[in-house]
C-alpha cells in the first residue's frame, strides 16, 4: 500500500513530500511513460537581498526625523 501525505496550499495546490512522489511516480510509471517537469517558483535568496538593498522601502530607517525617542525616554536601565 502506498501511502501519501497531502498539505493543502490552496484549492487546487497541494504539497508532496518528495519520497511519496517519486514512490507514485514510480508506480505510475509500470502502466504508462511518465514525464516529470520541475518548475522553479521559488525566488533566490540572492534576488531577495538585492530588492531589499536597492528598493526604497527601508529608506525611512536612514530619516532622521524617525528619531522620536532618545535617552531621557528610557525608564528602566539593563547592566
Amino acid at each position: 500500500m502506498l501511502t501519501i501525505k497531502l498539505r493543502n496550499i490552496t484549492q487546487s495546490q497541494v504539497l508532496i513530500e518528495k519520497k511519496s512522489l517519486l514512490e507514485l511516480i514510480q508506480v505510475a510509471s509500470t502502466t504508462e511513460d511518465i514525464e516529470v517537469r520541475e518548475e522553479a517558483t521559488d525566488i533566490p535568496v540572492e534576488g531577495i537581498m538585492t530588492l531589499a538593498e536597492k528598493g526604497k522601502a527601508f529608506d525611512f530607517l536612514y530619516d532622521t526625523r524617525q528619531d522620536i525617542y532618545t535617552v531621557a525616554d528610557v525608564k528602566v536601565r539593563y547592566k
